[in-house]
This record gives structure tokens, C-alpha cells and sequence, in this order.
């Protein structure tokens, strides 16, 4: 195997004044860079291959207790939203997923509850709107 030592570290040949230089000019770094870059033969194929990586659960159905635990959490909320003006409370919900059918993540999120629409059905959390149905527990603060 031959040492490629004596030009490892030399300088790009300089062509001042003849031909080579004017017909091959000196390519900028980022588009040198450019050329190196993968190549993706089949368009989407990355996120599809991570979108099966993702773990996804079905939907656990709510039990009648847990439904009047969470319809008891929301009233006391609505009640102390009105008088306090601020609740602070822990929610977990189901998040759908959208690329796979009656499938989804389970997320927990902490912070202020802004808003409570009983007309929609919507509870508003830190600028989040998570509707009722997909609600599987709340813990206020």
C-alpha cells in the first residue's frame, strides 16, 4: 500500500493564466459539499421508515367511574376558573395518530387551563385544545 503522506495536506494546484482555469474554476465549499450529500432513490421512504418506528397504542375506552372521576375534575375546574380565574391541573389524553387508523399516543401535559367549553367539548391547556373524549385523567393542582 503506497503512503499518501507527500499529499495529504498539500494545496489544490494553482492554474493562474492558462486554459484549466477559465474552463474549471474553482467551485465554492458548499456546493462541493453538495455532491457528497445521500442520495434518496425513493422519495419518502425516510419518513416512512420512522413513522413505522413510532409506538402507537389503540384507544383504552373510558370506564363509568373514571368518566364521573373526569366529569367531576372538569366541573371543579369550571367552578374555581370562574372564582380563581387561574387552574393549574395535569392532563392525560389520547393524541390520534393520523397516519395509522384507530391508532395513537397516550400524552401528558401540566400546566394552566385557560378555558373550559362545555358547548364543544374542548379544554384549553397551556394554548393546547384537547377535547373531552380523548381526556383520560386530570389531576388539578
Amino acid at each position: 500500500m503506497k503512503d499518501y503522506s507527500d499529499i495529504l495536506n498539500s494545496e489544490r494546484p494553482k492554474h493562474i493564466g492558462d486554459d484549466f482555469s477559465t474552463r474549471h474554476p474553482k467551485m465554492p465549499r458548499a456546493d462541493r459539499a453538495k455532491i457528497f450529500a445521500p442520495f434518496a432513490a425513493l422519495s419518502g421512504h425516510t419518513e416512512k421508515a420512522k413513522a413505522q418506528e413510532r409506538i402507537t397504542v389503540g384507544r383504552t375506552e373510558v370506564d363509568e367511574n373514571r368518566a364521573y372521576e373526569i366529569n367531576l375534575a372538569l366541573c371543579d375546574m369550571i367552578g374555581r376558573l370562574r372564582f380563581e380565574g387561574e387552574v393549574r391541573a395535569r392532563v392525560t389524553y389520547f393524541e390520534w395518530d393520523n397516519e395509522r387508523k384507530g391508532e395513537g399516543i397516550y400524552k401528558t401535559v401540566s400546566g394552566t387551563v385557560s378555558n373550559i367549553d362545555i358547548y364543544n367539548n374542548i379544554l384549553a391547556i397551556d394554548g393546547l385544545k384537547i377535547n373531552f373524549d380523548c381526556i383520560y385523567s386530570i389531576l388539578t393542582e
